[in-house]
């Protein structure tokens, strides 16, 4: 399962991100078509109304839609996706944000390589040592996001024991697009998908 989070205004880019617009498709609807190509069974996207409304006409794979919080943080729309999911409690999450952009169908099939989706463990991508995004948080780990007070980031180093790491070979795992100049500067990369 996936869940993509997607809550935010966009201040800084000035709209939300999650409709940004790249080869005839939004951000969301590119993060969407990725996870499933990966073998994801369920998409779950966080994010506020007017959003869902606008996606909601264009995207055709099936999606569950969560609604969002503006100047929510990340974990609290996290928290909200997995309510949702608690008839589901086997199974891992992969996490990302949307405004991480289109990514390789690479990336998330090799951060889910080999992993115990009932493990109490989070797999973090790594790209040239820096950790990236998505993660992929196995089914045991899940009860720890109801517990923790605070961020994601918090959670991982109060459980290091929990966490491993796994090389990818795209940069795409470390970006974070928040602003029309950093949209602008993916849209004149040679590769963006890879950018």
């Amino acid at each position: 399962m996936s869940v993509l989070l997607a809550a935010g205004r966009g201040r800084r880019m000035g709209q939300p991100k999650a409709l940004l617009r790249w080869q005839g498709r939004s951000f969301c609807e590119h993060l969407i078509r990725a996870h499933y190509e990966a073998g994801v069974t369920h998409v779950v996207v966080v994010t506020l109304p007017l959003v869902k409304e606008a996606l909601a006409k264009e995207i055709e794979c099936p999606v569950t839609w969560v609604q969002g919080l503006d100047q929510e943080e990340p974990i609290d729309s996290l928290l909200r996706a997995v309510a949702v999911l608690d008839n589901a409690p086997d199974a891992a999450l992969l996490v990302g944000p949307v405004d991480q952009g289109p990514i390789p169908v690479s990336l998330l099939t090799t951060l889910c390589q080999q992993f115990p989706v009932d493990a109490c463990r989070v797999r973090i991508p790594t790209y040239q040592t820096q950790q990236g995004h998505p993660v992929l948080i196995g089914a045991g780990f899940r009860p720890l996001l109801r517990k923790h007070e605070g961020g994601l980031r918090g959670l991982f180093q109060e459980h290091p024991q929990s966490i491993e790491y796994r090389d990818v070979k795209t940069r795409a795992t470390l970006r974070n697009l928040n602003t029309p100049e950093q949209f602008e500067a993916f849209q004149r990369a040679a590769e963006p998908i890879h950018f």
